[in-house]
């Protein structure tokens, strides 16, 4: 006789998965309190391509990397299928988690198909080094160093800033230093006046170019009325930055490296980490996809869906 199927204990271990992800996933979070920690998960979010852990969620990257330390591409076993690889046979799959989503109440909705969080449910992913099959396509990445590269990148970026909502920006503008100008500093971004400011005086164009995506970042994060304060937007803007000139590969020469260990103390802590990475996360997915074009950051759908 076929064994019933226990829809009670389906249902309990079901939470039990959920909550080994939460606990898995605090666990991540807590390992980015330190330079190190902090530096190596950016490093894992600053890669190219469909299947790239990049176009995941800021925490679904966490729980990628607490489990599979150095994963660069990672999805379902339906959407490896779909991409011309299958895993392969014995291999234990890494849980993430993807949201829920139900329709609001319509008579307190504006809108009749607004959708709402309702909760989690953990969907599990493999590495690309779990599956085997046909090779994923290569993306090569803009070399924005040389001359005329380089100034339709920084166009790229001007557009990008020019079409962010509420326009925070009007212009960019890269120059020599002048009387006047900040000391020390090599670049800015005024909400006041609207205006990106990169100082050019003796430097290279990977580090121009850096610098240029800090103040981007800094136009797209922080706006007239943030209310983070400015260690946090520094290590949002820099980060930011860091993704975007690690996934072209472009070395700056930066001899120090922000991170938010500031934050690591106190009540509330990792849900500030966990934000702020989100943040980070979007800004930079936001300037690659414009650099390098969507296909390159191409998300999933289905059971690929980027979470």
């Amino acid at each position: 006789m076929a064994k019933l199927f226990d829809k009670e204990a389906w249902l309990a271990r079901k939470e039990e998965k959920l909550s080994e992800a939460k606990v898995a996933l605090e666990e991540g979070l807590k390992r980015l309190q330190t330079s190190e920690g902090w530096q190596e998960m950016l490093k894992a979010m600053a890669h190219l391509g469909r299947l790239s852990v990049g176009r995941l969620s800021f925490n679904n990257q966490v729980l990628v990397q607490l489990q599979r330390p150095g994963t660069v591409n990672a999805a379902t076993f339906q959407a490896w299928k779909e991409n011309s690889r299958s895993v392969k046979k014995g291999e234990k799959g890494m849980a993430i988690l993807a949201p829920v989503f139900a329709k609001k109440d319509k008579e307190n909705s504006e809108v009749d198909d607004a959708m709402k969080l309702v909760g989690f449910r953990v969907l599990t992913v493999f590495s690309e080094e779990q599956t085997e099959g046909k090779p994923l396509p290569k993306y090569q990445a803009p070399d924005v160093e040389g001359a005329e590269a380089f100034e339709g990148s920084v166009e790229k970026l001007r557009e990008v800033a020019l079409a962010i909502p509420g326009a925070p920006v009007t212009g960019i503008e890269l120059r020599l230093r002048v009387e006047g100008d900040v000391p020390n500093a090599r670049g800015w971004y005024q909400p006041a006046t609207k205006h990106i400011v990169v100082l050019t005086d003796g430097r290279t164009r990977a580090q121009q170019f850096s610098t240029l995506c800090h103040e981007v970042a800094h136009a797209l994060l922080h706006p007239i009325g943030d209310p983070h304060g400015r260690a946090a937007q520094e290590v949002e803007a820099e980060s930011t930055a860091f993704v975007v000139c690690h996934a072209l590969g472009l070395d700056t020469g930066a001899k120090s490296f922000p991170y938010v260990g500031g934050w690591g103390e106190g009540e509330g802590a990792l849900k500030l980490i966990s934000e702020s990475g989100q943040r980070i996360a979007k800004a930079a997915r936001r300037v690659l996809d414009a650099l390098c074009g969507e296909a390159a950051q191409e998300q999933q759908t289905g059971d690929g869906v980027a979470v």
